[in-house]
């Protein structure tokens, strides 16, 4: 698989081949677990993490609410562990 990365706004046509085969153009590859597209603008790898996050604090809010009353301590814990982690990997 191969991508083509652009800032212009025109597309390109490129076509790889290897041993006679063509390869597949990948439009969002995935890198380490970081989505990339090819003008660089992140949604995809926004979107992704964004759901991810969304997941892990509806989590916390079950946690908060039931019978074992998390406290604020445990909460921030796990915010930090669960949710900020996911929000911040691949910003660096």
């Amino acid at each position: 698989m191969y991508t083509v990365f652009s800032l212009n706004n025109q597309t390109h046509t490129v076509k790889l081949r290897i041993n006679g085969h063509y390869l597949p153009e990948d439009e969002n590859p995935t890198y380490l677990g970081v989505t990339l597209d090819r003008r660089f603008t992140w949604c995809s790898q926004i979107d992704k993490a964004t759901v991810r996050a969304r997941q892990r604090l509806s989590m916390m809010r079950k946690l908060a609410g039931s019978i074992w009353e998390a406290n604020g301590k445990i909460l921030n814990k796990l915010y930090s562990g669960r949710v900020r982690s996911v929000l911040e990997y691949g910003i660096a």
